[in-house]
């Protein structure tokens, strides 16, 4: 199953039922194939550790979608892949090393990550990531609707 067509299956899910679907999904194997080779973060004196080279994604090369999910349903998977959830110094360590490093000031990557929480339900997110669009690029007309739509307004 694709990640597009899995994201629109959950969206309108209440959100216990949709932490289960993301799961159940990525504990069938439905993850990109890019995501199954980790990349060795070396952090000094002989000290490394490997990562996925993305966020866990759900679908297929062509067709995947970055799930946010809550940290428990990221524990259960983590678990079943006998892997660890990230601490913050190594999440520091990883986007030291990263090849490809998002602009975080990028509005328009902000109103996609805006829009993709908003679809999923995760309306507190959502308005999160609308509000750095529109304070990354204030004449961004579509951030401001958007942050708008999210306020009620």
């Amino acid at each position: 199953m694709g990640g597009k067509f899995f994201a629109e299956t959950v969206a309108d899910l209440p959100p216990k039922a949709r932490e289960a679907a993301i799961v159940q999904e990525i504990l069938r194997g439905n993850i990109p194939d890019f995501l199954r080779t980790f990349v060795t973060i070396k952090v000094g004196d002989g000290v490394a550790y490997e990562v996925m080279p993305d966020y866990l994604a759900i679908g297929t090369d062509a067709d995947f979608v970055r799930m946010p999910m809550m940290p428990q349903s990221a524990a259960i998977i983590a678990t079943a892949f006998g892997c660890t959830l990230p601490t913050r110094k190594m999440v520091n360590d990883i986007y030291a090393q990263a090849a490809i490093k998002l602009e975080p000031g990028n509005a328009d990557y902000r109103v996609s990550l805006a829009l993709l929480f908003r679809d999923l339900g995760f309306s507190v997110r959502a308005k999160g990531e609308a509000e750095r669009a529109v304070a990354a690029d204030p004449n961004n007309q579509k951030a401001r609707d958007l942050l708008r739509e999210l306020k009620g307004v």
